[in-house]
């Protein structure tokens, strides 16, 4: 073998290593993006499940109210809160 020869082969093997450590670089940044991304996506997903659950508490909070003071349950309820009160 020449010593051109063996410069390009070097020369290539040099490329090619490059290229190699490059491309690695590149798949380790779209992992970490796509896990950043995955992230927040689930992140997005639990607040809005959260936020829809809070909703639904404060409409049966509101619910048990209405029904409490439509009916005497709210008034006897206080009733005998006050008897025990004076009892003590």
């Amino acid at each position: 073998m020449s010593k051109k020869s063996l410069f390009l082969l070097f020369f290539a093997a040099i490329v090619v290593m490059l290229t190699v450590a490059g491309y690695m670089d590149y798949i380790q940044k779209e992992k970490e993006n796509l896990e950043k991304e995955m992230y927040k996506d689930e992140a997005l997903f639990m607040q809005k499940n959260v936020a829809a659950m809070v909703e639904e508490k404060k409409k049966a909070t509101t619910a048990i109210a209405l029904t409490l003071a439509s009916s005497d349950a709210l008034q006897n309820l206080f009733a005998d809160t006050k008897e025990l009160h004076y009892k003590l």
